[in-house]
């Protein structure tokens, strides 16, 4: 069978996930989809599906035909394999769906708070066209608090990346495992545990962040100490920096350092006996990290912190218009100037 006007469109975001929501379009979708129901008719009623690669079933899901639109939905298994295992019958890649800004917020949102937000924007949200002409009859006052709220909308649209620095040994990874609520790192008394970045996105008191554990500075034995140390260092240049300090060390020639730049600074090991501390820069928080009980703790102490350094409001609905694309955002910005 000619397959050539098949067309496999992925609604559902591509990764892990429970399900995958795959809508087949084309004139012989029927006969294709038939093919996986062992020969069963498709209609509006879900019919239970194989997926047969050779005499492999990889997987079995749900197929109906649409009654609003000429396609047939597939309900499977949201694994790669899965979805690998459809291209390979289709003999083409699946093309993920067009989404709006507010749907893809919807898809990776990492927290309720992200959900709360684009479920109320979607009473505010305004084609292009009537954005530029909210944006040309506003006056100074809605246009500043359309950038006040549109700087809270950024924070929750795009997860902050917080690169992890400090000394070998200092706490870096068993903080991010508590920050993650699960031991994602390797984490113990032995320098040089962490080579590559590890990068991880979390909800820190509603806001979103990109976590990168990165190598601790140190004494570099070998090859691949250095180029993990590097690897952290050019991190640094892109991203805001947490600095991780050893409460019962205190700082050290590097810390000192980094002192002046980084967005937050947390001395970690409050079980231990602390080391005298310069008031320059007091540390933004405190933490006893240790037993993996003290997560919801950890998370909270620096959610409210970050939230209070980057000066914005509890997350969630923001309640009008915002500029949500980088049109938007640079059509409010020269009205602003104006």
């Amino acid at each position: 069978m000619s397959r050539t006007d098949l067309r496999a469109t992925l609604l559902t975001p591509r990764g892990a996930g429970g399900v995958a929501v795959v809508r087949v379009t084309g004139a012989q979708r029927a006969a294709w989809v038939a093919a996986l129901t062992g020969g069963r008719p498709v209609d509006s009623r879900p019919r239970w599906c194989a997926l047969r690669v050779g005499d492999q079933v990889v997987d079995a899901g749900l197929a109906f035909a649409r009654a609003d639109q000429p396609a047939i939905e597939l309900h499977v298994h949201g694994s790669e394999v899965v979805l690998q295992a459809l291209e390979s019958l289709l003999g083409e890649p699946l093309v993920s769906a067009e989404v709006s800004p507010l749907e893809a917020i919807l898809q990776h949102a990492v927290g309720e708070a992200q959900v709360d937000f684009a479920l109320d924007q979607l009473r505010w949200h305004m084609s292009p066209s009537a954005f530029a002409a909210f944006v040309a009859t506003a006056t100074p006052d809605e246009l500043r608090a359309c950038a006040a709220r549109s700087a809270v909308a950024a924070a929750l649209c795009a997860p902050l990346p917080l690169v992890l620095i400090g000394r070998q040994n200092a706490g870096k990874s068993t903080l991010m495992n508590r920050l993650l609520a699960r031991d994602r790192v390797l984490a113990g008394p032995m320098p040089g545990l962490t080579r590559d970045p590890v990068r991880e996105c979390v909800e820190l008191d509603g806001y979103p962040y990109e976590l990168i554990d990165t190598a601790g500075e140190g004494d570099a034995i070998d090859s691949p100490d250095i180029a993990a140390l590097d690897a952290g260092r050019r991190l640094r240049q892109f991203a805001a920096t947490v600095l991780v300090v050893d409460g019962s060390i205190g700082l050290d020639d590097f810390a000192t350092q980094m002192l002046s730049t980084a967005l937050l600074v947390v001395r970690t090991k409050g079980d231990l006996r602390r080391a005298s501390w310069p008031a320059q820069r007091p540390p933004d928080v405190d933490v006893e990290a240790v037993d993996p009980a003290t997560a919801p703790r950890v998370r909270s102490a620096l959610g409210i912190a970050l939230r209070n350094i980057r000066q914005l409001p509890p997350a969630g609905a923001v309640g009008g218009i915002v500029a949500l694309t980088a049109a938007d955002r640079e059509l409010l910005a020269h009205a602003l100037v104006a």
